[in-house]
């Protein structure tokens, strides 16, 4: 059953859960997200500290505070923006995807004209070509970052637990589209669903209703990410204790407007590894080579 025709009798129904992360049809429990942690300690211009007030970004946004970084940090060796290892851009290329595209990004790169679409929103790693730390692997893009000399590093919530530095917040990936809105990709994917047979008979269905709530109600849900880690589909869900970080982390989905799987989760098996082997082509936009990637990309979905 919808949940939208649930509320017609329940109004109540999960209402407590985040409606950007809300399924149609199932009320999801726990996850993971993914976001941009954010070394604030190189902020040191009140032009870029004006960006820390904002929950989210625009693109337009991220691109301007990109070159003022720079100029607060040209006296620091090393320095670069952005964390990025070119064995592992996964998560720029699914968030640029997603970014530009929308909630319905899968249907629309394996749609008409679906290779120029998924090409427009994997070239603005060329946008930002200048700013990227552009390391050989992630693994010292990620051990660079984490000494303090890259500002931003995109990844998932598994991440925090390597972090030891103590200016560090969270934002979600900027809004490339502002009437599509702000993303999150995240994985809600346990959850509690009604099914027609037991709404269709009237012994079960308000003992149904029940059981997903309580089950899904903030106090249950703070419950299970204490336990079992992850966070809840509850932004007012939490673990018995947090640190900053977590904190962040959890109130992401506060911030967003919708909430969509990775790339990498929707694509067919074997075939997102065309995208990682074209990902330079993507960043110095060279055309022939990128077109080739998304195409046999796109032809194996």
């Amino acid at each position: 059953m919808s949940i939208e025709e649930i509320r017609t009798k329940y109004p109540n129904y999960a209402e407590n859960i985040n409606p950007a992360i809300l399924d149609d049809y199932a009320v999801p429990t726990t996850g993971f997200v993914e976001g941009i942690f954010t070394n604030t300690a190189h902020f040191k211009s009140e032009e870029a500290k004006a960006y820390l007030a904002k929950d989210a970004w625009t693109w337009e946004e991220f691109v301007a505070l990109l070159a003022i970084l720079v100029e607060d940090n040209e006296d620091v060796d090393g320095y670069a923006p952005i964390a990025y290892g070119q064995n592992i851009p996964h998560y720029w290329l699914d968030h640029l995807v997603a970014a530009e595209l929308g909630p319905d990004y899968y249907e629309l790169i394996t749609g008409e004209e679906g290779n120029e679409k998924m090409l427009n929103a994997l070239y603005r790693l060329n946008e930002i070509k200048e700013y990227l730390s552009y390391d050989e692997s992630e693994e010292t893009s990620s051990a660079n970052f984490l000494d303090g000399q890259y500002t931003f590093q995109l990844d998932g919530s598994w991440f925090a637990g390597r972090i030891e530095l103590e200016d560090i917040e969270v934002y979600p990936f900027p809004a490339i589209d502002e009437e599509i809105g702000t993303p999150l990709l995240s994985g809600f994917t346990s959850g509690f669903y009604i099914t027609k047979k037991v709404w269709d008979n009237p012994e079960k269905r308000a003992a149904a209703v029940n059981f997903i709530n309580g089950m899904t109600s903030t106090e249950s849900l703070s419950k299970f990410v204490t336990v079992g880690g992850g966070f809840a589909s509850d932004p007012e869900a939490k673990p018995s204790a947090e640190d900053d970080i977590q904190v962040a982390l959890r109130l992401l989905a506060s911030f967003i407007d919708y909430n969509v799987l990775p790339l990498g989760d929707s694509s067919k098996a074997g075939t997102y590894a065309n995208l990682v082997e074209g990902q330079a082509a993507f960043v110095t936009k060279d055309e022939t080579v990128a077109e080739a990637a998304v195409s046999d990309y796109l032809a194996g979905q």
